[in-house]
C-alpha cells in the first residue's frame, strides 16, 4: 500500500530513502524504502525486507519462533 502521508504522524510525506539501517544480532543491513520528512519514521520496502530476512536466516541470526 502506498501512502502519500505518513501513517504514523499523519503530518509528513513519505520520501524515498536508500539508507535505512536494519540491525539484527549485531549485523547491519542498509536497505531502500521510504522515510517520513516530519517524524523520521522509516518504512523498508517489502523486497528489501525479504532480502534481509533471507540473508539473516543464512547467517543463522534470524530468530526462531518459540516452541512451547
Amino acid at each position: 500500500m502506498k501512502y502519500i502521508n505518513c501513517p504514523v504522524c499523519e503530518k509528513g510525506e513519505l520520501e524515498n530513502a536508500a539508507d535505512i539501517i536494519l540491525e539484527i544480532s549485531g549485523y547491519v543491513f542498509v536497505v531502500k524504502g521510504e522515510r517520513c520528512n516530519k517524524c523520521g519514521e522509516e518504512f523498508p520496502s517489502e523486497e528489501e525486507t525479504t532480502r534481509v530476512i533471507n540473508a539473516s536466516k543464512k547467517l543463522g541470526v534470524w530468530p526462531e519462533p518459540l516452541k512451547l
